[in-house]
């Protein structure tokens, strides 16, 4: 196979010849794996669209596994929402309530904050009066002596 056949721009052609050289395997074979690795991505994301992700695990979702799924940030917000709601609900003491917010929802998914920040936008009238129920502002998270993650560990629960 000749890959200028390929078209590809002079950046992308050199990391496949380079590419092929190191795999020390025939340009053919090399097109047939990578044809093979791509469709099989596309395949998996496409599964994973129509998954419904109310039957995974929280420790699932949180695995490896499903990092590259693209509804895995919503589900483990809309769960650690539930989880911190209920732990506030189940407090006795102010000061051992969280303060529901975007820092907060990052440090208990992993998720990114632009992601965190748009699926925040859909639960934010929850989120203020659940906060307001319980006179809750963001400084009520400075607990030097305790991390979020102490408090609520999302990979043990199943809600």
């Amino acid at each position: 196979m000749n890959i200028a056949l390929l078209e590809l721009d002079i950046q992308t052609q050199q990391m496949v010849n380079d590419a092929i050289v190191d795999s020390g395997i025939s340009p053919d074979d090399f097109v047939t794996k990578a044809c093979r690795a791509y469709a099989g991505t596309i395949v998996n994301k496409v599964t994973q669209v129509s998954e419904d992700l109310d039957t995974v695990s929280t420790k699932q979702l949180m695995a490896d596994g499903y990092r590259t799924d693209p509804n895995r940030s919503e589900q483990l917000i809309k769960l650690a929402i539930l989880a911190l709601e209920n732990h506030n609900n189940n407090c006795t003491e102010k000061s051992q309530k969280w303060h529901i917010n975007q820092n907060i929802l990052q440090s208990l998914t992993r998720s990114q904050p632009k992601t965190v920040n748009e699926i925040l936008q859909k639960y934010k009238t929850r989120l203020d009066d659940h906060n307001d129920k319980h006179g809750l502002n963001p400084s009520d998270n400075c607990k030097p002596e305790i991390k979020i993650e102490q408090s609520i560990n999302l990979a043990e629960i199943y809600i």
